[in-house]
């Protein structure tokens, strides 16, 4: 069954692979099939491929002055968006019903909550830790499929204030999340046309990550005169 988790069946000895060994030894068909080389934590990230990629969009949701949730959309790539309509679209109608799209749910989701949904918020530059998810989508068009979801926010954040960045990444590469190319992030809410608020992305050099080869881009918000 096709799954997003960020650790594939185990190829064999590994160095440093004890950590990730039990959750390793539960992954499904997808990401071994989609494992272009093997991806063996002693070696140099150049060697290295990550087994899915998917191209993502981040929404700053206003309610009044304050973001009170983000949005975020991933498509993934060719090959797995077929692994996902093999094991998901029942009917094989190119699309997802509600019960489809509840059953992707439910698999899809509950795979990626110990990976924090690849999903890493800071506020003012600190972690602001693991956030819920909600309001799953899931969509295909002529073969790719794309999914959607909602992350509120624990307490809403005046971005006149305080400064708000969002990276999606999986640190240890397993999965590849890079922004889309057009309108990568959005925001939404009377409140994004006060204070000139700006999206935008910019490079996280300081959070580089799989030895320091890639550095995350993030989705960061800029209202009002004062510099972020």
């Amino acid at each position: 069954m096709a799954r997003i988790d960020p650790h594939p069946a185990d190829p064999g000895p590994r160095r440093g692979d004890r950590r990730d060994r039990r959750r390793r030894e539960t992954v499904g068909t997808a990401a071994g099939a989609l494992a272009v080389a093997v991806l063996a934590m002693g070696l140099c990230p150049a060697f290295a491929h990550p087994n899915i990629v998917m191209t993502c969009r981040v929404l700053f949701n206003f309610d009044g002055p304050s973001v009170n949730g983000l949005g975020e959309v991933w498509t993934f790539d060719q090959t797995f968006s077929a692994e996902l309509l093999k094991d998901f679209d029942a009917d094989g109608d190119g699309r997802f019903s509600n019960s489809e799209a509840a059953a992707m749910q439910s698999e899809i989701m509950r795979n990626l909550a110990d990976s924090r949904y690849f999903t890493y918020v800071s506020i003012d530059g600190k972690d602001a830790g693991k956030l819920p998810v909600s309001g799953f989508r899931a969509e295909a068009k002529d073969g790719v499929v794309s999914i959607a979801f909602g992350v509120p926010v624990k307490t809403p954040l005046d971005p006149r204030i305080h400064t708000l960045s969002v990276e999606i990444k999986d640190p240890e590469f397993f999965v590849f999340a890079s922004f889309a190319g057009d309108n990568p992030v959005l925001m939404r809410g009377d409140g994004a046309e006060a204070d000139g608020c700006v999206p935008k992305l910019v490079d996280d050099s300081a959070g580089a990550y799989f030895g320091g080869a890639i550095i995350p881009e993030a989705a960061t918000l800029s209202c009002g005169s004062r510099p972020r």
